[in-house]
């Protein structure tokens, strides 16, 4: 009833959002957390909605109860969109990556990301889970001390952006090369400071000052070619009406006052036309006919 209610008050502008939510989130407020079942529960609640939205009828989740009834479906198509938490890079910027790195090991949310990774995501990294498991521990002491000091270089790297401007924007060419269209740089540290410093380096990736040279270079090739391209076919267009041009009849140009006749004259003066030349009879035929009438006359007369 909540989105049927936005869409009707801002007509196809309503977009829902879905996920699974923060673990430590649902653990606040007693609600279980099983990784393995988050991604089944997500399409089963995207699966309800459509089916009630379409106006159909649910099974009652509890025997003995009547079915489910969509009361007030929304009248526009809503899309859904899934979030997750790898939507965004991580990113914390400092004057030297060994500043920012260490920075990135003080903060309570960074140390909070390193204990909640799944385990498939830490095996597809290479660390071992247990790893995991002691910086939880720490963290739920709130010795963020211990648990920071338990982090590797590696693990911040393989799931954080550290580093200098530069440094992040190059990062965000390496996972654009990866398949990354568009990367987005998300500050772990929420102040004007950090904001800002990423800001510059998504301006740097943006303006094809990160990455190698030849990634550069490879680039630079690309924005020419496009820009080539372009005029290819721009100068074909014109070539093409030339030649229209040059196919088409010309015009002569009739002095000042006069109009050229109209296709309905010119149909008529050639109707006129033949019509006098079938009405007069051919200078060949009337000397032949003469020539015959002679003829005849001579042969009629007495020897």
């Amino acid at each position: 009833m909540t989105i049927s209610a936005l869409d009707e008050i801002a007509p196809e502008r309503i977009l829902l959002g879905l996920g699974s939510a923060l673990p430590l989130r649902l653990g606040q407020m007693g609600v279980p957390y099983a990784p393995d079942e988050a991604a089944e529960r997500v399409s089963t609640a995207i699966d309800t909605l459509r089916t009630l939205w379409k106006g159909e009828r649910m099974p009652s989740g509890k025997p003995g109860l009547p079915p489910l009834v969509p009361q007030f479906p929304p009248v526009h198509r809503v899309p859904i969109y899934i979030a997750g938490l790898a939507g965004y890079l991580l990113t914390l910027v400092a004057d030297t990556r060994r500043d920012a790195i260490n920075r990135a090991k003080r903060e309570p949310f960074v140390i909070y990301m390193m204990s909640i990774l799944s385990d498939v995501t830490l095996k597809r990294a290479g660390f071992d889970p247990a790893l995991r498991d002691q910086i939880a521990a720490a963290w739920r002491r709130e010795d963020f001390t211990t648990a920071g000091s338990l982090i590797p270089d590696e693990l911040l790297d393989a799931f954080i952006v550290c580093g200098t401007r530069r440094e992040v924007a190059d990062r965000a060419w390496t996972y654009h090369e990866a398949g990354m269209d568009l990367p987005l740089l998300q500050p772990v540290v929420q102040d004007e400071e950090q904001t800002s410093a990423v800001l510059d380096a998504a301006v740097a990736y943006g303006t094809a000052e990160a990455g190698t040279v030849a990634a550069r270079a490879a680039l630079d090739t690309q924005k020419k070619g496009a820009v080539a391209g372009l005029r290819d076919r721009l100068g074909a267009r014109d070539r093409d009406d030339r030649s229209a041009d040059r196919a088409a009849p010309r015009r002569v140009r009739l002095p000042h006052g006069r109009r050229a006749p109209g296709r309905r004259a010119c149909d008529a003066v050639k109707t006129r036309s033949s019509r006098s030349v079938s009405r007069r009879p051919s200078r060949s035929a009337s000397t032949s006919s003469r020539c015959a009438v002679g003829r005849s006359s001579r042969s009629a007369s007495p020897g």
